[in-house]
C-alpha cells in the first residue's frame, strides 16, 4: 500500500510512503530533501529502527528498545538511541509508561 503527497501548482509528488502488509508505515520518500526513511520493527509492531539516508550516506539513525515489565512489572521502558559517529556521542533517552498510559 502506498500513500503519495502531490503540490497542487505544479502537480509534483513531495513525498511516498509505503506500507508493509500489517499497515505499517515501511519507507518515507521525501523527494524535496532527497532522503529516505526506513522503519524496523518487532513481532509486536513496536518500531526497534529509524534510519534515514540520502543516497549512500546515512543522515540519521536512530534505535529502540523495549522493557514491558520495568521496576516489578510497574512501567514499560522505552530507551531511544540516537546513534552517533567520531563527531558526535550517541544520544541515549529513556521513557517510563505507567498501566494507565502515563510517562514519567
Amino acid at each position: 500500500m502506498e500513500h503519495e503527497t502531490v503540490d497542487v501548482l505544479t502537480n509534483s509528488v513531495i513525498s511516498r510512503k509505503e506500507y508493509d502488509s500489517n499497515s505499517r508505515l515501511k519507507k518515507v520518500y521525501e523527494y524535496v530533501y532527497g532522503s529516505v526513511t526506513d522503519y524496523v520493527y518487532d513481532d509486536l509492531s513496536r518500531v526497534t529502527a529509524e534510519t534515514i539516508t540520502q543516497g549512500t550516506t546515512i543522515i540519521s539513525n536512530t534505535t529502540y528498545e523495549y522493557t514491558d515489565a520495568a521496576e516489578n512489572g510497574l512501567y514499560q521502558k522505552v530507551k531511544k538511541t540516537v546513534v552517533g559517529d567520531s563527531n558526535a556521542p550517541s544520544i541515549v533517552t529513556t521513557q517510563y509508561t505507567d498501566k494507565m498510559g502515563n510517562t514519567e
